[in-house]
């Protein structure tokens, strides 16, 4: 790992991030939608706005019928 990015996240731990800098480092939700030409680092995720909706919920089916048929294993947790 660079000497940079063990940097940011010692700044993390100790509390030293503002909110954009922290989400590299918190939970991130299932889905996330963006508009990359408005946001381009990916901040704001639309996935909850409601002219998102039908956009989202076509593209995760298209995920689902994907991930089925190249039999994509992804989402099975990987052993320690």
């Amino acid at each position: 790992m660079p000497a940079n990015c063990r940097a940011y996240e010692a700044a993390y731990e100790a509390g030293n991030t503002n909110e954009i800098q922290s989400l590299f480092y918190e939970p991130k939700p299932l889905e996330q939608f963006f508009d990359t030409g408005a946001d381009p680092w990916q901040v704001d995720t639309l996935v909850e706005q409601p002219a998102s909706k039908a956009r989202v919920k076509s593209m995760s089916e298209e995920m689902d019928r994907w991930m089925l048929e190249t039999r994509d294993v992804g989402l099975i947790p990987e052993l320690d």
